[in-house]
């Protein structure tokens, strides 16, 4: 067939279809954002529902089955829910999962596609416009018909982002439970620190008893000294826990992308003086087949296994031979002859198999990775057990032995410093005083290691976070 083609250089006109090529492809680019430090401290100054919700709505785009807090419940200022959705938005580990979720959603969009197709131009002088030319346009046929390893890619990404949807919500639950974690200890020291706090208060009237003693020479010198050592003793320990309160604080302000000066409001009013419930109760006991799956790590490395699957399908996919076919034209100054093109690749025999022997050790490893971390989730689980037995037995221990003992020492020993006021009942009031003190503390130790010991219980067993009653949720 011919066509003629008067006033135009035979062989410019090859050169115009791979330039509409490159002019659409210059369309597709995204515009440039630019990233100014005005605009990334309003950024974290509005992390509002408004923010909280545009959030919510990235995590909806990627399909993982999540139970999203609904407006009112996650608007319950210290609620669990109120805790859990602004880790989801705001946590900084997990908005860059987020973000690569989102990139492979995007890249999978794009996986799967033929081989890109190929135009060859073969010319003589570009300057003379009556030398012949000739230009080929093939396309790729295996990959067409998704034999080659650009079918295989499109598995391979789709596992992959099953993959990293389950590390996202591993490392979501792992996430949700440091943060229940910092709540019940923070929630602990605060609780410790009203205690000792009352007792600084209690001891006040006995400490004015031992100063009018005192200045009637009814005490020794070093009776009114070691009444000021142990005050004195008092206020440091409520000043440390005054620090690690406020550390606590800044820590669960930086999961939950937080500014630090609103977590201590919000435990202090809502948390202070109730006793928290990790419900619903958690499982008794799971077998591995269970745990693999209920356990979000567990089910990200099962994914992972499927992940070095996949990559080894792509690599054994790619020894396929390429074969393509397309038209042919040749460009002469009497007109276009038009035909057809066929080029073969034959990969060399064995210059896969080293690839192919070391992609079947990747996924080797992955199945052995999950085996491990099964095993090491069962010994987890029963230290756990173990670990929450001993943290009840002490906390029983100590309540009846220490706390109820010192209770009534101490109230003993205020009644007879009023009526006595001498040098036997000083010591007997600071002894019991000492005494008091360190039964609280020792308490408050074994109830937060009660709590703590619960909590990485549940979380072992692949159960729900959060630390407050069916009706507070």
């Amino acid at each position: 067939m011919r066509r003629s083609l008067p006033g135009l250089p035979l062989a410019l006109a090859p050169a115009l279809l791979p330039g509409l090529f490159l002019a659409l492809a210059a369309c597709s680019s995204p515009p440039p954002r630019e990233l100014s430090e005005h605009g990334l401290v309003r950024s974290i100054q509005e992390r509002d529902e408004k923010q909280l919700q545009l959030a919510f709505d990235l995590v909806g785009e990627l399909g993982l089955g999540l139970k999203l807090a609904d407006e009112a419940a996650r608007s319950q200022a210290g609620s669990d829910a109120w805790w859990h959705s602004r880790v989801l938005a705001f946590g900084p580990e997990l908005r860059q999962i987020r973000r690569s979720l989102l990139a492979l959603v995007a890249a999978a969009g794009s996986a799967g596609q033929p081989l890109p197709l190929a135009a060859k131009l073969s010319t003589g002088n570009l300057s003379k416009a009556d030398q012949d030319s000739q230009l080929a346009l093939t396309v790729e046929l295996f990959s067409l018909l998704g034999l080659t390893s650009s079918g295989a890619e499109s598995q391979r990404l789709a596992t992959a982002l099953r993959a990293e949807a389950k590390s996202f919500l591993s490392k979501l639950q792992s996430s949700l439970f440091q943060v229940d974690q910092l709540r019940l200890q923070l929630w602990s020291k605060l609780r410790e620190r009203a205690g000792l706090q009352a007792l600084l208060k209690e001891a006040q009237p006995g400490w004015r008893r031992v100063q009018a003693a005192w200045d009637f020479e009814v005490l020794p010198p070093q009776a009114l000294g070691r009444s000021q050592a142990l005050l004195a003793m008092l206020r440091e320990e409520l000043d440390d826990l005054d620090l690690e309160i406020r550390k606590l604080g800044s820590k669960l302000a930086r999961l939950a992308g937080l500014a630090a000066d609103r977590v201590l409001p919000l435990q202090q009013s809502l948390l202070l003086g109730k006793e928290p419930v990790l419900s619903p109760k958690a499982p008794a006991a799971l077998r591995p087949e269970q745990l693999l799956q209920r356990v979000p790590e567990l089910q990200a490395k099962r994914w992972r296994y499927g992940l070095a699957e996949a990559e080894l399908r792509q690599e054994v996919a790619a020894q396929w031979p390429r074969l393509r076919l397309g038209p042919s034209f040749r460009f002469r100054p009497d007109g276009i002859l038009t035909g057809g093109a066929l080029a073969l690749e034959l990969p060399w025999p064995g210059s896969r198999s080293g690839v192919i022997a070391a992609a079947v050790q990747r996924r080797e490893a992955a199945r052995e990775a999950l085996e491990d971390a099964l095993l090491g989730q069962v010994h987890e689980i029963r230290r756990a057990r173990a670990d929450l037995d001993s943290a009840l037995q002490r906390k029983s221990t100590l309540l009846v032995e220490r706390m109820q003992g010192s209770e009534q020492a101490w109230r003993s020993t205020r009644a007879q410093l009023w009526v006595k006021g001498g040098p036997v009942a000083v010591k007997e009031w600071l002894e019991a005083l000492s005494g008091r003190k360190a039964a609280l503390r020792s308490f408050a130790a074994a109830e937060r290691r009660v709590l703590l010991a619960e909590l990485r219980l549940r979380e072992l067993l692949g159960a729900r976070p959060g630390i407050q009653r069916e009706g507070e949720r």
